[in-house]
């Protein structure tokens, strides 16, 4: 093999190349700016074969001491290395590089559900103040979809009838490959999983709710809901209009996603059927729906230990 083709960047390269034909167009151009951003910095002129597991631990060792990268992408940095090296390992022969020892914290994130309280207050809030603002709060709160879901959300797949909301595809804002400035564009990509590809039943509430909008905005099958014609909502936009709401209101937890957090919670605490909610959630297996999306209250946590109260 020629020297241009141990270097790292190369290789990298031809990983990406591949890896192309098997993740969703939003996880290649993450794992294509990782190596842009972070990897080629360091590596992308240095021979790979000269590499060793330490050379790997000392520049993680630097990165964790960065503080504007978060657990998140130290992680997905790490997924795409190892990608990267057992990519080599297969095709090129390198020799087998162990990343075992780069330790790094959970990705997990503290998201929480809104109260009671909180949620009454937004189901009023949107209930009577019925516009496209209030429309993906009220939606999410009562069907738990992602944002991106709902902002890809056109007319006819909503069908109240028969008290079903088909998700069929999921909006993200990337960047434009075609861009040499790295502007970035609205796209309309498939559902995160094949599980997310589901029939959601629609709730009597939301389903008089959608009803109302409807008929206040006079929906044609083919707009998207949210912007009621042809032009892709924007899943940024409706982030700031939502936690405006939620300023208004004082409700502390004004993050978007918490909405579906929210739902999960508030279907368990109603005793929904777990498989039920994993399948409206668009989860693979129950145990993501309960160990991620579950916030049992104060006062529910009590009410269940009680149980076991003598009186």
């Amino acid at each position: 093999m020629q020297q241009e083709e141990n270097k790292f960047s190369t290789i990298s390269m031809e990983w990406l190349k591949y890896k192309k034909l098997e993740v969703k167009t939003s996880t290649y151009i993450k794992y294509k700016k990782i190596i842009k951003c972070h990897l080629n910095e360091l590596y992308q002129d240095k021979d790979i074969k000269e590499l060793n597991s330490y050379d790997y631990l000392d520049y993680f060792t630097k990165l964790k001491n960065n503080d504007k990268l978060s657990n998140s992408m130290l992680n997905s940095i790490r997924t795409v290395l190892k990608g990267i090296l057992e990519f080599a390992e297969e095709r090129y022969k390198i020799e087998h590089i162990d990343l075992s020892r780069i330790k790094l914290s959970s990705t997990r994130t503290n998201a929480t559900a809104l109260s009671d309280e909180e949620a009454k207050k937004l189901t009023q809030y949107c209930e009577e103040n019925i516009s496209f603002k209030s429309v993906p709060s009220y939606i999410s709160l009562y069907s738990g979809m992602r944002l991106g879901e709902i902002c890809g959300l056109r007319w006819q797949d909503i069908d109240i009838d028969n008290g079903v909301i088909y998700v069929r595809r999921t909006v993200e804002r990337l960047e434009d490959e075609e861009s040499t400035d790295a502007k970035t564009s609205l796209m309309l990509l498939e559902p995160k999983t094949e599980s997310s590809k589901r029939e959601i039943p629609i709730v009597d509430s939301l389903s008089d709710y959608l009803s109302i909008y409807k008929q206040l905005v006079s929906g044609q099958d083919e707009n998207y809901i949210i912007t009621n014609n042809d032009i892709i909502p924007d899943p940024s936009t409706v982030e700031r209009r939502h936690k405006k709401i939620c300023c208004l209101l004082d409700i502390n937890i004004i993050k978007f996603h918490s909405l579906r957090h929210t739902f999960a919670t508030n279907c368990v605490s109603k005793e929904v059927d777990y498989k039920v909610l994993c399948e409206a959630m668009g989860h693979s297996n129950v145990s993501i729906t309960m160990n991620v999306y579950v916030h049992p209250s104060r006062d529910f946590k009590k009410e269940q230990i009680n149980k076991i109260s003598r009186k």
